[in-house]
């Protein structure tokens, strides 16, 4: 068995990157569950390479559902309230490629909302990061106001740092485009 999984280790990404996409999945669904920090994070890199070779192949709903299941820890199924915005906007968009506008709109929300639907216990902090992309969620929903809100936060605690300089170019753009004052 455990050779086994050495031998499904290696080859999850190749199938993947070669695009056998269903024998790289039902290899991957054959591997035990193991709540190892290892493990997890094998399973959550397989399950990216499944969804960027999905992505690639035009194949947007499989590569929402291989992002959802990244996502999930260990044995857990997930909980979609604890996905960070970042990874929520990336399932949009590989939704919005399936033309599925409606589910990658629930995406956005729950990206807008984060951590607000989280179930970790305490809440997850909001990083930097997160409130960058919580604050192109909030602008895709068009509640400007806390988007501006929220990048002007991120500007002004990284200001030297790239997410500072890229809030401080995308709040300058809305103010061009006349979405923000």
């Amino acid at each position: 068995v455990k050779q086994h999984q050495q031998v499904a280790m290696r080859l999850v990404p190749v199938y993947a990157g070669a695009g056998r996409l269903p024998a790289a999945e039902d290899l991957l669904r054959q591997m035990p569950l193991s709540d190892s920090p290892e493990s997890i994070e094998w399973r959550r890199q397989s399950e990216l390479a499944i969804a960027e070779a999905y992505l690639k192949a035009g194949r947007g709903a499989e590569a929402a559902n291989a992002l959802i299941r990244a996502a999930a820890r260990g044995s857990e199924a997930g909980n979609p309230g604890d996905i960070p915005p970042k990874m929520c906007l990336e399932i949009a968009a590989a939704l919005e490629r399936a033309a599925k506008r409606d589910e990658a709109m629930q995406w956005i929300v729950r990206a807008a909302d984060w951590p607000a639907n989280s179930q970790v216990v305490p809440a997850p902090p909001l990083s930097l990061e997160d409130e960058y992309h919580r604050a192109f969620a909030l602008a895709r929903l068009r509640r400007f106001p806390e988007a501006k809100q929220a990048m002007e936060h991120v500007m002004n605690n990284d200001p030297a740092g790239d997410l500072g300089r890229e809030a401080e170019l995308t709040l300058r753009h809305w103010k061009a485009a006349g979405v923000i004052q």
